[in-house]
């Protein structure tokens, strides 16, 4: 039976004999298990150190030579003379490609450059095998390889590409208003352009809020607000918004203002009430001119009780009170933009004699 090169490379069995350029030399190393040149090659610990390969030697309990008893665990490499001859026999590739070589460099050919040696595919995911010449061209277009994308440059298998495509924001689309006749836009933008800016996009005319239902491509909505019946059009429907806004306000401030039934039925305590219970002032210097005012020096309220500083000697300085002011030289004379002295904040107890003579006006 023939041998398979390729399981010969994988699993390790001898390699075939027609491989050398120089069957004699080689045949110093035939494998009497298998009969081919010993490889990978180990020395049995026996009296005439035969070689084999080293897969048939795993299973031997004796030399299959001279029948010796052996422990395979004892089996050693080749050295010396023996290893420097076994390594430069010449032969050609396993996989029939052009390589002729040293047997010492067979197996870095086959693992970095024979282009029938099998390889897996080196994208990670991916389990397809094949030779190394169909491996490479598979990786190039393999689901597996990681690429990134030409737009947002964000990395991913290529068969992500396709559907990453309908979704990547840095990809350039067009407007899907005005296609062709509009622009290229990337996606994450293109929702500013379709609602601000597209001339093909259709929307409602700025007026709408004001009831005007207008709808027409943006690049139109100029003509619609020139015409001179849209402007009337536009007014009547600002001018009927602000009557129901005022409509409405009046409503909002009836049902604000008016109190509930509960409410109604609460009486709210009544505020105190200053009193005045005691005035002071100098004697005019005639009793009986009415050109003569006395000057007021102390007020006094019984609630809440307060009882006020001696009013000063200069005439221009002005008398404070609560709410009111007077000037020391003419208390009846209430400043100007000031409030005046209420009387009714004082009833029955104003000395009459002040009152009858010295009447404060009323506000």
């Amino acid at each position: 039976d023939t041998i398979d090169t390729k399981d010969i490379a994988l699993v390790g069995m001898g390699l075939d004999p027609t491989l050398f350029l120089d069957p004699e030399s080689s045949s110093s190393f035939e494998c009497c298990i298998c009969l081919g040149v010993s490889y990978p090659v180990v020395s049995l610990p026996c009296k005439e150190e035969h070689v084999l390969c080293k897969p048939c030697a795993n299973s031997l309990s004796q030399c299959p030579t001279d029948r010796d008893t052996i422990d395979t665990k004892l089996c050693k490499d080749l050295s010396g003379q023996a290893r420097r001859i076994y390594n430069s026999l010449k032969l050609k590739c396993l996989n029939k490609c052009t390589w002729q070589g040293a047997l010492g460099d067979l197996d870095s050919h086959l693992t970095n450059a024979c282009p029938g040696f099998e390889i897996e595919c080196p994208n990670a995911g991916c389990s397809d095998r094949g030779p190394r010449c169909d491996i490479t061209k598979h990786a190039d277009t393999c689901p597996y390889k990681v690429a990134s994308c030409e737009h947002c440059f964000e990395t991913m298998n290529l068969r992500e590409i396709a559907t990453h495509s309908n979704t990547c924001l840095s990809m350039p689309i067009l407007c899907p208003h005005g296609g062709a006749k509009c622009t290229t836009i990337i996606r994450s933008q293109m929702h500013i352009h379709t609602s601000n800016h597209c001339p093909y996009a259709f929307t409602f005319c700025p007026w709408s809020e004001f009831g005007c239902m207008h709808w027409c491509e943006r690049q139109h909505l100029g003509d619609h607000e020139r015409s001179p019946d849209t402007n009337t059009k536009h007014l009547d429907l600002v001018r009927a918004t602000i009557h129901t806004l005022v409509k409405d306000i009046a409503e909002l401030r009836v049902a604000v203002f008016t109190p509930t039934k509960a409410e109604a039925s609460v009486v709210p305590a009544a505020a105190p009430r200053p009193v005045l219970a005691s005035v002071s002032c100098t004697t005019p210097p005639s009793g009986n001119s009415d050109d003569d005012v006395p000057v007021i020096k102390t007020l006094a309220l019984s609630t809440p009780p307060l009882q006020l500083k001696e009013a000063p000697t200069s005439s221009s300085t002005p008398f404070i009170f609560p709410n009111f002011k007077f000037d020391v030289s003419s208390p009846t004379r209430p400043l100007p933009s000031h409030p005046l002295l209420r009387l009714d904040h004082f009833p029955q107890h104003l000395p009459l004699p002040f009152l009858s003579r010295h009447p404060l006006p009323l506000m």
